[in-house]
């Protein structure tokens, strides 16, 4: 199991805030032992080695971002299966 999750961030591009910004999500995802793939406000986090995310760490990530002042509009879509979808997020 897996999910999606897109936002948007107010950050100039290239410059130190951005790098910043993302050494605190990419600390985050690797303290919960999560991965992501995407782009860098529009990815799909799931775990390695055939694990499951749990809705806990949709909450977590959620939360975080919402706690980034950065950050707006956060949308964490529901956990689905990901090898097979379906992705609804499509």
């Amino acid at each position: 199991m897996g999910f999606h999750v897109d936002f948007k961030v107010d950050i100039p591009a290239n410059s130190e805030v951005e790098d910043a910004f993302f050494d605190k999500l990419f600390d985050f995802v690797d303290e919960r032992e999560l991965s992501i793939g995407g782009n860098m406000s529009n990815f799909y986090v799931s775990r390695g080695e055939r694990n499951s995310t749990t809705d806990a760490d949709r909450e977590a990530l959620s939360h975080w971002l919402q706690q980034q002042p950065e950050v707006s509009a956060v949308r964490v879509w529901p956990l689905d299966d990901t090898w097979h979808g379906p992705f609804k997020w499509l």
